[in-house]
């Protein structure tokens, strides 16, 4: 596998990680918001601070997946 391949494949991967996180942020997904992983999370903020958040969270990792993708590179 070549690296500019891997590059493609791992841009993708944060950019539906990202895409995820950002959806359920805004649409406010029970399923994400009662996982065992975001309710450790959530044990110590209110929901509404968890949406923010993983909203940013989302953001975050979208603009990475867009700094490392060999288009702008």
């Amino acid at each position: 596998m070549s690296v500019e391949t891997a590059t493609w494949i791992l841009s993708a991967l944060f950019l539906i990680a990202g895409i995820m996180s950002l959806s359920a942020a805004i649409a406010n997904w029970d399923w994400f918001f009662t996982s065992y992983n975001v309710k450790i999370f959530m044990s110590r903020i209110k929901r509404p601070y968890a949406r923010i958040f993983y909203g940013v969270i989302g953001l975050a990792i979208i603009s990475m997946a867009i700094a490392i993708s060999p288009i702008f590179n």
